[in-house]
């Protein structure tokens, strides 16, 4: 796995929350994603090793889960709903979306790929980030910010798979509604700022595994890309900017939206902004072909009921 090393993945003192049961179960999670990257830098059998890391994260989502939320009902915990809204992501969402990637791609090297650096990142956001602000181990800002009302996310969720399917035949499925930058592979990073003339603004991301920009590069062109070059950039720009526009009548004020400025991001460029707005809406979704997230901030841009 690229750039991976069970050695970057280790427990220690500055990772404990300060509930002794809690801190096991974390300290257990960590073990078991190390030997999940270790045996996969053996080249060892995938199926086995996905298959039973599934088993345990399967376990630990019920049982850990069940007693994580009964000790912040214990104590008051005052972000208590916004964090049992992460664990019911996690385990409803991700966990089985990852699960049907792994035995639809009969355990292909990309889909083992996803399955460890989904957990890696529930590592770096999840336990050290969101955990430890529950016992005050971590102070942060960096709240589960999410727009009202879920009909809002199926409707995002159902335009976005109309657009990829009719585009470009591509069937996707829902990985997280709680995108929170999670590091999925290879990727290119695309923000784009619009005004409306009222002068609200609002922030869209795209992140798009570089396995899919190739795809979608190859279908657009009629020729087999095997590399991200500058001609997939635009590409990915020309994309964003369609969405965007196909997403456009079901936005208020969609008429008067204008694209402000884009730009393509570096991984680093792109954590800091995301992760200092940390938009309402932030879909991850599975095209088959790679991965991609779609973020955007609701400041100024409430998707509305195409049935209405």
């Amino acid at each position: 796995m690229e750039n991976l090393n069970q050695n970057q993945i280790k427990w220690n003192e500055r990772l404990k929350v300060g509930v002794d049961y809690i801190d096991t179960a974390h300290e257990k999670f960590f073990s078991v994603v190390r030997k999940l990257i270790r045996l996969n830098e053996e080249e060892q059998d995938d199926k086995w090793l996905c298959t039973e890391g599934m088993k345990f994260f399967k376990n630990y989502t019920i049982e850990h889960f069940a007693q994580e939320e009964a000790y912040m009902r214990s104590i008051h915990y005052e972000k208590y709903e916004e964090h049992k809204l992460l664990h019911d992501n996690w385990r409803n969402i991700t966990l089985p979306a990852l699960e049907r990637d792994l035995e639809t791609s009969n355990f292909s090297p990309d889909s083992v790929r996803h399955f460890i650096s989904m957990c890696i990142s529930y590592i770096n956001i999840h336990i050290i980030m969101e955990d430890r602000a529950i016992t005050g181990a971590f102070s942060t800002e960096r709240v589960v910010k999410r727009a009202e009302g879920t009909s809002d996310i199926s409707i995002l969720k159902e335009m976005i798979s109309h657009f990829m399917q009719y585009m470009f035949s591509l069937d996707t499925h829902l990985v997280s509604t709680y995108y929170s930058g999670e590091d999925f592979g290879k990727s290119i990073y695309y923000k784009a700022i619009y005004t409306s003339q009222k002068d609200e603004k609002f922030q869209l991301y795209f992140v798009f595994e570089e396995n899919l920009v190739m795809y979608i590069e190859s279908e657009v062109t009629g020729i087999k890309v095997f590399k991200v070059s500058k001609m997939a950039i635009t590409t990915i720009e020309q994309f964003a900017q369609g969405i965007i526009q196909y997403l456009g009548t079901y936005f208020n004020s969609s008429s008067e939206l204008k694209l402000e400025k884009s730009n393509i991001l570096t991984k680093e460029q792109f954590y800091n902004t995301f992760n200092s707005t940390l938009p309402g809406f932030r879909l991850l979704f599975d095209t088959g072909h790679g991965y991609f997230a779609f973020c955007i901030d609701v400041s100024c841009a409430i998707p509305q009921d195409p049935n209405e």
